[in-house]
């Protein structure tokens, strides 16, 4: 496995793992929204970038998120359903999340982003093990 991308990924499990718990965190106050929000961000950037790492790995190119999103729908880390464009849209309208009712919508779609985040978190799990240095 190269250390890039084993770092990447470690980065993005632990990533996911704080976002898994805030939005497992019920809804009390305002200040769980914008934690929430700003815990999906560092997600995005955590999973593309672990996505890079894997393309990297394969010789594939990645760029960037968009490059690094079209090498792992050639790996088979993620499905091409829509649902990688509508977290990228979510994360490029975070930035706006001032707006309070943006910020709603936003964080009534996380549990669905969070789904395919976790499955990507398995689908690079199983590419890792498969990595010559993986062990």
């Amino acid at each position: 496995m190269t250390e890039r991308f084993d770092s990447a990924l470690r980065r993005f499990t632990a990533a996911l793992a704080q976002f898994d718990e805030i939005v497992a965190t019920p809804r009390e106050k305002a200040y769980i929204v914008d934690a929430a929000i700003q815990r999906f961000e560092f997600t995005v950037e955590a999973a593309w970038k672990a996505m890079a790492g894997a393309a990297e790995a394969e010789g594939l190119p990645a760029a960037g998120p968009r490059m690094a999103l079209e090498s792992a729908l050639k790996l088979g880390l993620v499905e091409d359903d829509g649902a990688w464009a509508a977290i990228m849209k979510d994360r490029n309208l975070s930035t706006h999340t001032y707006n309070r009712d943006l910020a709603e919508e936003l964080y009534g779609r996380l549990p669905t982003h969070l789904a395919h985040f976790q499955k990507l978190a398995e689908n690079l799990s199983a590419f890792s093990a498969k990595l010559p240095d993986a062990e």
